[in-house]
């Protein structure tokens, strides 16, 4: 079983790694041009080589949750399964996950890749029998959020609605999953240390920071930002549906 690979072939990140391994390796599932190096396309993790990462333009080949575009995943693939990334041999037998109710025409497109250009044993699908009273598919996942909370700090605080990936690694950093939201955000109403959902957020200026962080309690002091330092505080670290303003009938509009 060692020549097994798993990949969970995610819209916006890969995870992947053979049977054998303690942890799967994780890589953005998308080609990214950033406008400091406008004539290097950087796919996956090869972002972390980019100097700037501000204002980056990605090419997905993921809509809606669906493998539409090839040309792109397989320009990602070549990179992923190379010696850098997953070191994918030919005949290895592929264990690979897929969106229920995925179209026929993607399943097969995905099987001539994967045994005509990669070569595997054998392509093992993720998606057992369907029970159709038991499924439910909600088009809402983390680009929405992402794209909400550049609009929420935007309006409020400074505009972001280019900096998806800065403010893609603020949402993973900072938003969490509210358990009781009315409560929380009765909390976000208070102040001081009666607060305890408020939180500073340091953005990266890709010189000496190149990724944001938040900043811990005790280090926030609720002053004006300085010279070396933007910080954004965030009025909105929970996200419920309901809060993503759009009802399932309206998201095939967005």
């Amino acid at each position: 079983m060692s020549n097994t690979f798993i990949l969970d072939n995610g819209a916006y990140t890969i995870k992947g790694g053979f049977s054998n391994s303690n942890e799967p390796k994780m890589m953005i599932n998308a080609v990214m041009k950033a406008k400091s190096e406008r004539r290097r396309p950087f796919i996956g993790d090869q972002i972390e080589e980019c100097r700037d990462a501000s204002g980056l333009f990605y090419i997905l080949p993921y809509q809606k949750g669906y493998l539409l575009n090839f040309d792109v995943q397989k320009n990602i693939w070549d990179y992923a399964f190379g010696k850098d990334v997953f070191n994918l041999s030919s005949n290895t037998t592929v264990v690979f996950t897929e969106p229920l109710l995925n179209f026929t025409s993607i399943q097969e497109s995905t099987s001539e890749v994967f045994f005509e250009e990669y070569e595997v044993d054998a392509l093992l699908r993720i998606n057992g029998k369907k029970e159709k009273t038991a499924l439910c598919r909600i088009d809402i996942g983390g680009k929405i959020l992402t794209n909400h909370l550049k609009e929420i700090i935007s309006y409020r605080q400074l505009n972001v609605m280019d900096e998806t990936y800065v403010i893609n690694q603020v949402k993973e950093d900072s938003c969490f999953v509210s358990l009781d939201f009315m409560a929380d955000m009765k909390i976000t109403r208070e102040k001081n240390e009666d607060n305890t959902i408020l939180r500073d957020y340091v953005l990266p200026d890709f010189t000496t920071i190149k990724r944001g962080y938040v900043r811990s309690r005790e280090e926030s002091n609720g002053k004006a930002p300085n010279g070396e330092q933007v910080r954004l505080i965030l009025l909105y670290v929970t996200f419920l549906f309901l809060n993503v303003l759009v009802t399932l009938n309206q998201i095939s509009d967005i």
